[in-house]
């Protein structure tokens, strides 16, 4: 989402980035494809004039979510993960369909289509499918889920919630 630059302080206080920059950092990507990000709302920025102004923040959480620079060890996926234990601490430990349907805001058919094509694991147990509650989680972290073109608005939600937070940690570091 582009917005206006109403106030030059907006720039002092975050380090910001033109688009040539943005390519750089991205690993070169063409400039085409920088655009197409920035007007798609993936990477926020500011335009004042014909000039886009890029939050450095942005493109690090484009980078490790839509690009999904996923390492175990990192910092981000450690606190990530935190993150969605803390929201998904309301369900029990091992989750049927209907419960992960729920916690993650897509309908039964959905999860069970991805039970199928064997992105979440599972135990089949009599008829029906247990899900361990950890098993959800490296789901909700792993490529598939995160880069899904169609999010839910729940998914939406807790993407959301999760760059507040996990902005909010870094200010106070």
């Amino acid at each position: 989402m582009n917005s206006s630059l109403t106030n030059e302080r907006v720039l002092e206080d975050t380090t910001y980035v033109d688009v040539y920059k943005m390519r750089e950092i991205l690993g070169g990507i063409k400039t085409e494809a920088a655009y197409r990000i920035l007007s798609s709302g993936q990477i926020e920025s500011h335009k004042k004039g014909r000039k886009h102004y890029i939050p450095l923040d942005e493109i690090a959480f484009y980078k490790n979510e839509i690009l999904c620079l996923q390492e175990p060890d990192k910092d981000y996926m450690i606190y990530m993960r935190r993150y969605y234990d803390e929201q998904f601490i309301m369900f029990h430990d091992v989750l049927n369909i209907q419960d992960l349907s729920k916690m993650l805001g897509y309908s039964g058919k959905t999860v069970l289509k991805w039970i199928n094509m064997d992105e979440i694991k599972f135990i089949k147990y009599k008829l029906s499918y247990k899900i361990p509650k950890e098993w959800a989680i490296d789901f909700v972290l792993s490529k598939t889920y995160r880069t899904m073109s169609r999010k839910s608005d729940k998914h939406i939600q807790h993407l959301l919630g999760f760059k507040q937070s996990y902005r909010s940690m870094l200010e106070e570091r």
